[in-house]
């Protein structure tokens, strides 16, 4: 069955890259909303965990083979970014920062991903790509600057962190996509970090009552953000190419920011829309900029 109906593959890339756009979109209101009561350690390991349990479910119920041991070692990789790194650094940072102010430095993941998809792939994009995607990146990152109003803190560079490791989970897990599927290396990446999350998981799990809000803010954490969203956005990262669907995300700021203000009360500016629509454009003009291989 044809999904999408007569789209290009780098058309249905980018409506798979939407949808895991929209489904991270809410992971730093949530993440914010859940470190209220929940400590960082057993969120990013607790996430892991219950997105390691619906992968386990859905590889075995679909029978899906075990990839060979060179796989699994670039899977680590992927766990790495994306299962520890980003989570945490992030559960950290978001400690002491509002979502909407830690959008700062997530903005820079799709530059990110984008330089590393570029070079893994020996890709060598038109300088109108990276001048659209630069641009775009100094929109977001100016643009919330300006809003917040705050000085750097230890928590930005957490940020940085949780930037530069999600990228690089991000970019092997793209082209792991291709390889063994979209969906199936998300699932093998929760398993494999199976092992290492579920102790701490027991060991930092709270002692005092839990709000329903706030476990239902863990509960998408682990099964959308550390999961679902990853099916799509894997599979419109293979479909689409690394660096195209990549900047798909810059929107992933404003929709965060737009989730924060309606779930946590943060202020929401109307010079937002003017920074979105000029942040659509050039998404646009970074989707029409040839990429070459080398």
């Amino acid at each position: 069955m044809k999904q999408f109906g007569n789209l290009s593959n780098e058309a249905r890339g980018y409506v798979w890259g939407l949808l895991g756009v929209l489904a991270f979109s809410f992971s730093l209101p949530f993440t914010r909303y859940a470190v209220r009561e929940l400590d960082p350690i057993f969120i990013t390991c607790g996430r892991a965990t219950i997105a390691a349990v619906i992968s386990i479910l859905s590889l075995w119920l679909t029978k899906q083979p075990v990839p060979s041991r060179a796989i699994l070692g670039r899977v680590g990789i992927v766990a790495f970014g994306v299962v520890l790194g980003f989570p945490l650094f992030s559960s950290l940072a978001l400690r002491s920062l509002p979502a909407g102010h830690s959008s700062i430095v997530i903005a820079l993941m799709p530059l990110a991903t984008a330089v590393g998809g570029a070079l893994l792939q020996h890709q060598r994009p038109a300088p109108l790509f990276w001048l659209a995607a630069m641009l775009g990146s100094a929109i977001v990152i100016g643009f919330i600057l300006l809003s917040s109003g705050n000085s750097i803190e230890w928590a930005d560079v957490a940020l940085l962190g949780a930037v530069l490791l999600g990228s690089m989970g991000y970019v092997e897990g793209g082209r792991l996509s291709g390889i063994i599927g979209s969906w199936q290396t998300i699932c093998w990446v929760n398993v494999v970090s199976l092992p290492w999350m579920i102790g701490p998981t027991f060991w930092y799990a709270p002692t005092l009552p839990v709000s329903l809000p706030v476990w239902l803010a863990f509960g998408y954490l682990g099964a959308v953000s550390m999961c679902l969203g990853f099916f799509a956005w894997y599979r419109g990262l293979a479909l689409g190419g690394i660096a195209r669907v990549s900047q798909v995300q810059l929107i992933q700021a404003f929709l965060s920011i737009i989730w924060a203000g309606a779930l946590l009360n943060e202020v929401i500016t109307p010079s937002m829309w003017v920074a979105v629509t000029l942040v659509i454009a050039c998404i646009f003009v970074a989707r029409k900029a040839p990429i070459h291989a080398r």
